[in-house]
């Protein structure tokens, strides 16, 4: 049997997990450890002997439009988070395939690029996800996550879960903006079908847009994007889907010329920033 109590060492600000021992009887040996909230042995960055109550506490969680697991998404993260719990959820996890052929034939304005969980793709408007995203974001916080990172570039609407909800579709413009002088852009969206109300909401958030489209997923389409993004005019490309990671980025400024901005790696640093590592 062992008791467990929370301290604070006076001497460092290193919060800690002590383990009071009953008396035993002379002779027994034990080894009695303590461990920084923070320590951390291998790469899954799963803490040592550190409470589930704690670990509860310092959760991340992620919610992707199409199903989980996404490992591009849990590598992204984890380089800037490497000691906090992450959880990703899918706004469309345990639909069958015909419920989500079902989903793609709603009507609406701006369709969203999903991936499944079997490699496939369904295109489906933020209207109909918007509602799942959030359902996933409470349930998320239900579980004692402290954020939440909607990974999705997308427009979404507010999520008032009662903790802070970071999304790249408000993240990306804002970022814009204070590097461009310009404001003189190129916007690259994973489907043809999303291009146009993708350059109506960069124009309403106050740019000068040129659109082409790339799906992260077909590798095929990155040429003919990079080239119609190669106009010296354009001050910063923005990559508009969280689906696009790193290499894609440095693949596609070295073919286009350009600078880059990538959804997936700045929402993932603020939310380092969020989490405070």
């Amino acid at each position: 049997m062992r008791v467990g109590s929370i301290g604070i060492d006076p001497r460092t600000p290193t919060m800690c997990w002590r383990t009071v021992v009953p008396p035993l009887p002379v002779g027994k040996r034990i080894d009695v450890r303590v461990v920084s909230l923070g320590e951390r042995h291998d790469a899954s960055a799963k803490y040592i002997g550190v409470p589930e109550e704690l670990r509860r506490n310092h959760m991340l969680g992620l919610v992707t439009i199409g199903q989980a697991p996404r490992p591009d998404f849990d590598a992204a993260f984890r380089e800037h988070l490497p000691s906090t719990e992450i959880k990703l959820l899918g706004a469309l996890d345990g639909m069958s395939v015909p419920q989500m052929d079902d989903l793609t034939g709603i009507d609406g304005v701006y369709p969203l690029h999903a991936l499944l969980s079997n490699g496939s793709t369904r295109d489906i408007d933020i209207k109909v996800l918007a509602p799942l995203v959030e359902a996933k974001a409470r349930d998320l916080v239900d579980e004692g996550a402290r954020a939440i990172a909607v990974c999705c570039a997308g427009d979404f609407p507010d999520i008032d879960c009662g903790v802070p909800v970071l999304r790249p579709g408000r993240l990306l413009p804002a970022l814009a903006g204070a590097i461009c002088r310009t404001r003189n852009i190129g916007v690259v969206s994973p489907i043809a079908s999303q291009m146009a109300p993708a350059k109506e909401k960069w124009e309403r958030d106050g740019f000068s847009v040129r659109t082409a489209f790339a799906s992260p997923y077909r590798h095929d389409e990155i040429e003919v994007a990079a080239r119609e993004m190669s106009d010296p005019e354009l001050e910063v490309v923005i990559l508009d889907c969280m689906g696009h990671g790193a290499e894609y980025r440095d693949e596609f400024t070295r073919l286009s010329g350009r600078p880059a901005l990538l959804a997936q790696t700045l929402l993932a640093k603020v939310a380092a920033e969020v989490m405070g590592g």
